[in-house]
């Protein structure tokens, strides 16, 4: 464990020296947006100075007709360009990726449980109390003291390094580490999967050390 978390700050550390975080500009070009709707827009604007600076019904009332033609077209465009979004979606990451989107429900929380009594959790404390009573029945929260002295002390294991080093070798962790998406959710350690698949040369011998030593010490 201490060999796995110092190889963890290690990544971050280096990654973070090298690539430091920068301010991105906030405009973003949107992909449903044309030459047609440009146009629009400066017809509509143009309109707008005349009618501002001449003031009369008709020039306002063309205004107005420009600004109606100008939204049709941009819902008409965000349609076209949502349907060529979802037909060119080939891979099954980026259906997924759309569905959860789609599905998601922000409303959702931990204290929505309901109790035998009939009302419904507060907390997230009383929500996984709760869990631990319907499926752990007899549940403690915490343990007797003469049970945390009188605890048996854990048997020894033989360690399994010949067992480790047939499982684990460098062919299989390059193998391992390159089917994965470089840039999926990171896990709780916070390292990204393209770190050690573009480190993996200098990283490929200590990976397989401690791969080995998590089945050997397990």
């Amino acid at each position: 464990e201490v060999a796995a978390d110092f190889m963890c700050d290690a990544i971050r550390n280096s990654y973070e020296m090298n690539c430091p975080l920068k301010l991105k500009n906030a405009s973003v070009k949107v992909s449903w947006w044309n030459k047609e709707l440009s146009k629009l827009r400066l017809k509509a604007r143009r309109l707008f100075n005349r009618a501002r600076n001449i003031n009369t019904p008709e020039t306002w009332e063309r205004y107005r007709d420009s600004q109606r033609v100008y939204r049709k077209a941009i819902v008409k465009a965000r349609r076209i360009g949502w349907r060529n979004f979802c037909t060119n979606i080939e891979s099954a990451p980026e259906a997924s990726r759309l569905c959860r989107i789609l599905c998601k429900d922000n409303n959702q929380q931990w204290n929505c449980l309901k109790l035998p009594c009939g009302r419904f959790t507060e907390s997230t404390k009383e929500t996984l109390s709760h869990l631990m009573e319907v499926h752990f029945p007899g549940f403690q929260e915490t343990l007797p003291v003469s049970v945390c002295r009188h605890r048996p002390r854990a048997a020894y294991k033989p360690r399994a390094w010949s067992l480790a080093a047939e499982v684990v070798y460098p062919q299989t962790v390059e193998w391992a580490l390159g089917s994965f998406e470089p840039y999926k959710a990171p896990g709780p350690d916070g390292i990204q999967l393209i770190l050690l698949q573009e480190g993996l040369k200098v990283m490929l011998g200590q990976l397989t050390k401690v791969f080995r030593a998590s089945i050997a010490l397990r």
